[in-house]
């Protein structure tokens, strides 16, 4: 099997606005769910690159559950946190608390 070694330069280094234009678009595309976004049903989305020399990122964010109730303490928003590569794109790991 042949590895091919990338450098630097081969990492499309996204800005946290492009990044959050990718995971909105990707969350219509996913779910079908325009009205979630439109409505600020997904918020507070935070992006980290852990380092320079490391090729994976975390997103994470709070997501209003889909049926709220009157009282916030005993259905808060959910907190959802995935780890993805900066190179493929792929999700390695999510989770949430719902």
């Amino acid at each position: 099997m042949d590895i091919k070694q990338l450098d630097d330069s081969a990492i499309e280094v996204l800005t946290v606005p492009e990044l959050k234009k990718y995971l909105r678009l990707y969350g219509e595309y996913v779910t079908g769910r325009k009205a979630d976004l439109i409505e600020r049903h997904v918020h507070s989305i935070e992006y980290h690159d852990v380092s320079e020399s490391c090729s994976h990122c975390i997103v994470r964010c709070l997501v209003i559950p889909s049926i709220p109730t009157s009282n916030q303490k005993k259905n808060p928003d959910h907190r959802v946190w995935v780890i993805m590569s900066n190179v493929t794109g792929n999700v390695h790991s999510a989770d949430c608390n719902c």
